[in-house]
């Protein structure tokens, strides 16, 4: 109505933070072991955190322009 510029946007477009699909991933890994408490949920976190290797990282940058 106030003839704003809108942009075209794909209505499925990936997220465009590669640091979002690396929590997701470390979210994935953590709930697969099913931590029953605060302390064994850090640990946990840091383990997976550790396992997450720079090549996954580099393979989600590769898609991006």
């Amino acid at each position: 109505d106030n003839k704003g510029k809108v942009l075209e946007w794909p209505s499925q477009s990936p997220d465009l933070n590669p640091i979002e699909n690396v929590w997701a991933e470390l979210k994935k890994r953590v709930r697969v072991r099913r931590p029953t408490n605060l302390t064994q949920l850090h640990q946990l976190c840091q383990e997976e955190w550790d396992k997450i290797h720079t090549t996954y990282c580099g393979k989600l940058l590769e898609g991006y322009p």
